[in-house]
């Protein structure tokens, strides 16, 4: 390990040029009332979502709060916004 990658480890640099968030939503049973679709879709997207600032825990820390019944689009959005704000690698 080179002094500048220890440097890097050391400052919460990474090698990441992006971050991921895999979405499969062929999962989300379509049944019932369009709320029960959309609190389906809201609470497996908010899981996914919860994964990924776990993944990426060192840019994120705790400054990410993901409710799994909160709406997933204030959610990304809160995501987004800390990605850009902070200059982190895109999502």
């Amino acid at each position: 390990m080179t002094a500048d990658s220890k440097k890097r480890v050391i400052y919460g640099e990474s090698n990441y040029k992006n971050m991921v968030l895999s979405l499969d939503f062929s999962v989300i049973d379509p049944s019932g009332s369009i709320e029960d679709i959309r609190s389906r879709f809201n609470q497996h997207d908010n899981i996914k979502l919860q994964s990924v600032t776990r993944r990426y825990h060192k840019y994120f820390g705790k400054d990410v709060d993901i409710g799994r019944d909160t709406d997933v689009s204030i959610n990304l959005e809160s995501i987004l916004i800390l990605i850009n704000d902070y200059n982190f690698p895109r999502l």
